[in-house]
């Protein structure tokens, strides 16, 4: 039988949390005023009965290539966009808000 090995542990702030897990792709981004690569993080599933989860994460360099384990500190980001729409029945202006999360490596 073999052991499973023990997970490092870490002592973060609120917002941060450790992961390991399988890069499933990768990706460049180029806009007006900066670089970043975003991969997808395959993270091993809790049992066998479970789907594994996936997590994307953006960083400003390289982490790696497909299909090698990844294991690192990342921060939870998020924020919010305001838009108006046009309420179709009574002809009214709503404002309408979205929010992103996502994830960045902090280290």
């Amino acid at each position: 039988m073999t052991e499973k090995p023990t997970p490092k542990t870490y002592t973060l702030p609120m917002g941060q949390v450790g992961v390991r897990g399988r890069i499933i792709s990768v990706r460049k981004f180029t806009g007006k005023d900066r670089t970043y690569h975003q991969f997808d993080l395959r993270l091993p599933a809790p049992d066998e009965f479970s789907h594994p989860q996936t997590i994307r994460i953006d960083h400003t360099s390289p982490v790696g290539r497909n299909g090698e384990e990844w294991e690192g500190i990342i921060s939870v980001v998020g924020r919010t966009r305001q838009s108006e729409k046009v309420n179709n029945e009574t002809g009214e202006v709503e404002r309408v808000f979205s929010v992103f999360n996502g994830f960045q490596v902090v280290q």
